[in-house]
């Protein structure tokens, strides 16, 4: 199950590690991936924070909350 939580966000090996929920040989497998390539995990890491800065900071979800609380205003 990779449903949960925010997973069309995030691509395996792109800008995140995703593993099986509930799987622990899948947990072990990605840390033990990421313990042997530690100059591509920090290329992940950027992309991630690239992919947080872009949809999830303070800023955005401020945007967010504003242009949603000034739509239900208009709407009222």
């Amino acid at each position: 199950d990779q449903g949960i939580g925010n997973i069309e966000f995030i691509q395996d090996g792109v800008n995140g590690i995703v593993f099986q929920s509930n799987s622990f040989m899948d947990l072990s497998a990605k840390m033990v991936w990421a313990i042997q390539h530690p100059r591509r995990l920090h290329s992940i890491g950027d992309a991630g924070r690239k992919i947080y800065d872009k949809y999830f900071s303070l800023e955005v979800f401020e945007e967010n909350l504003m242009r949603i609380i000034e739509e239900k205003l208009i709407k009222s």
